[in-house]
């Protein structure tokens, strides 16, 4: 956890403005002064008081980049010394399935929306709390996909997200890019934190009207078995409340090329791009018939 101080050495007095000569920031080389201010919410010739140098004070801390910071008005300059974290606390992040490619044009975008970004994002900030001030009716959730492998078919959920989450969310693709179907039937999932689980998501490609036994790859009759293998897979998971299967329709994609099969969509749809039901159509429509009127 990182500790964190935010302290004003030398506080002005309370009701009173004050006019900063200048705003400076000591102890950090990685943002430039224009990305500090612009982050903090500060800007030169503004008077501020006490309570208000504070509060820019803690819209630094929650970007999560700094473990420590002070900040003192000495009747002239308001002056902030930082403590960043460990380069290690930072960690690169990858970002797909956007309508905009990765790239310069990105990181741009981000930058200008989180002054602070610089192609890596700490492990820990303050956004869950953030939302629950402006929000308290809604619950926070994410898609998560660190599992650790804790034992011959056993796999445990234990993203450090998880701690943050009000719902939790996985996204698993047993039967697919991983495993064979039938290996459902003897995973046993553990769920390191005790909140409820959403599977968000499975699934598995296949052409509709593409046929075969259900060991072939692509076919409807594949991704039927996979769908039947993982619905009685987590329906023992004890947090288990609601699934959300990838994905109701076929969709274009540039990053699906093979041809015949696929032609630049993504085919895990249950529904082909010509709203043409297939096989796990029905697998799920079954299950979820079953949810809602239990025999």
């Amino acid at each position: 956890m990182i500790a964190v101080a935010l302290l004003c050495a030398t506080p002005p007095a309370t009701g009173q403005k004050f006019l900063p000569k200048t705003i400076q920031f000591k102890g950090d080389t990685e943002y430039s002064d224009e990305e500090l201010l612009k982050a903090a919410g500060l800007k030169s010739g503004e008077v501020l008081s006490s309570a208000e140098m504070n509060d820019h004070s803690k819209l630094l801390m929650d970007s999560g980049v700094f473990q420590g910071m002070s900040f003192k008005f000495d009747g002239q300059d308001l002056i902030f010394q930082l403590t960043p974290v460990d380069g290690g606390e930072l960690f690169p992040i990858r970002l797909e399935n956007l309508p905009i490619s990765a790239g310069p044009d990105l990181d741009a975008r981000l930058h200008q929306q989180f002054p602070l970004y610089h192609g890596k994002v700490p492990a820990e900030g303050g956004l869950t709390d953030e939302v629950r001030r402006l929000d308290t009716t809604r619950l926070i959730t994410s898609a998560m996909d660190r599992v650790d492998d804790s034992g011959p078919n056993q796999r445990t959920l234990s993203d450090p997200l998880g701690e943050y989450l009000d719902v939790l969310g996985l996204n698993e693709y047993l039967g697919w890019y991983w495993g064979k179907p039938e290996d459902a039937d003897h995973m046993e999932w553990k769920i390191k934190f005790e909140k409820p689980l959403i599977i968000s998501e499975f699934g598995a490609d296949a052409l509709f009207n593409n046929h075969g036994d259900a060991d072939t790859r692509w076919t409807e009759e594949y991704q039927a078995s996979v769908f039947t293998h993982q619905i009685a897979m987590v329906k023992k998971i004890p947090s288990f409340v609601g699934m959300s299967p990838w994905v109701l329709m076929d969709f274009r994609t540039p990053r699906r090329p093979l041809p015949v099969i696929q032609d630049y969509f993504n085919r895990k749809g249950m529904v082909s791009s010509r709203g043409e039901k297939k096989q796990a159509f029905y697998v799920l429509q079954k299950y979820y018939d079953e949810v809602e009127r239990p025999k």
